[in-house]
């Protein structure tokens, strides 16, 4: 009977696989705290990277014939087509590529929801998942790979620091040993941790990361540092459960990251075949259909100097950390979230653009 069934099952499961996802599951990134600290960073980021509209043959014509002025953006520190600057190298990202903070959120995996039959399990599935017991159990798997009283396990520290997005150029403090190593005082001491109330996720999104690689950017993305190191394993958690339901097929590793820029939205907007050459007018050096090279932009919003809040950095230097550039920190991840592809007209003009939740959980009930 039960073969029969999982017969009936795959040609619709086969068939699915030909649609086109619709919606996603995520954690999202828009807070009351978040927004404003986006607002600004994208601000910048947008100032800096942004290329001049290429210009036009008719544009170029009538420059020719009439009086001599400054070319677009020669006034205000963007170049243009006949002006330079120092970080001019720096623009090659078209402006309709750039995101604006309503859309920011933590990809988890998409999903094909046009049914509205999968649509209701989906939603059914979403609130039936018990988010801080993922949340506990994603701290019982982090002091598997930290364990007290300096027990160290090489196999564990190498998976720990390839884990995705976790920062190579992070200082790593190794706990003190102590002077009873004994499996009772280690015992007692994960009791204590387990008593104790688990708090949320608050994450910093910084530095720049570029898919599918800086000399071949398609995708610009902020990396999400959780500095309790659950954020990972949370998400992991989560996407798991959608997996086998069978809502996200998607087989490849999860890499959590925050979209602050994709270049198939300027092609979308009919920016498909203008690229920056250089430091001069149109938009970058072309590498493949909608992508550029940003080896040099990822290069300096990759390494910026930040101070250090603990007072220790890398290599000794005291008092600042190489982290990269901050987008927004302290950003609480209290919710899972599924949405609508297509984001839309947001009607908080700073938000922009946002994505239509469908349907959301709160990780802790009480919050």
């Amino acid at each position: 009977m039960a073969s029969s069934v999982q017969g009936q099952d795959r040609p619709s499961k086969e068939k699915k696989k030909n649609k086109r996802d619709t919606h996603f599951v995520c954690l999202p990134l828009v807070t009351p705290e978040s927004v404003p600290q986006l607002a600004e960073s994208l601000t910048y980021f947008r100032n800096v990277t942004t290329a001049p509209a290429p210009v036009s043959a008719r544009e170029m014509l009538a420059r020719r014939q009439g009086p001599e002025q400054p070319a677009e953006g020669d006034n205000d520190g963007h170049g243009g087509a006949g002006g330079k600057d120092s970080l001019d190298h720096l623009r090659i990202i078209p402006a309709q590529a750039h995101r604006p903070p309503g859309t920011f959120h933590l990809t988890l995996g998409t999903m094909d929801l046009s049914e509205q039959e999968s649509m209701d399990e989906a939603l059914k599935l979403l609130q039936s998942i018990d988010y801080a017991e993922l949340l506990r159990l994603s701290v019982e798997e982090r002091r598997v790979a930290n364990p007290p009283h300096g027990e160290s396990n090489a196999e564990t520290a190498k998976a720990v620091v390839g884990m995705p997005l976790e920062s190579s150029q992070r200082s790593i403090t190794l706990p003190a040993k102590s002077s009873s190593s004994s499996p009772s005082a280690a015992n007692s001491a994960t009791q204590g941790q387990e008593d104790k109330p688990i708090e949320p996720i608050r994450v910093s999104l910084r530095a720049l990361g570029a898919f599918s690689s800086p000399k071949n950017a398609r995708v610009f993305y902020a990396r999400p540092y959780d500095e309790t190191g659950r954020l990972y394993n949370f998400g992991l958690a989560v996407r798991e459960k959608f997996r086998e339901a069978g809502f996200i097929t998607e087989t490849r590793p999860l890499v959590l990251h925050a979209t602050v820029a994709n270049m198939s939205y300027a092609s979308r907007n009919g920016g498909r075949g203008q690229v920056r050459r250089g430091g001069g007018s149109g938009w970058g050096k072309r590498r493949g259909p909608d992508t550029v090279d940003a080896s040099e932009l990822v290069k300096v919003f990759d390494g910026m100097i930040d101070e250090c809040t603990n007072g220790e950095a890398e290599g000794g230097d005291h008092g600042k950390v190489r982290e990269g550039y901050l987008w927004a920190k302290n950003v609480l991840i209290d919710r899972v979230r599924i949405c609508k592809m297509g984001a839309e007209k947001a009607e908080d003009e700073v938000l922009g653009l946002e994505y239509r939740p469908v349907g959301e959980k709160m990780i802790f009930e009480n919050m």
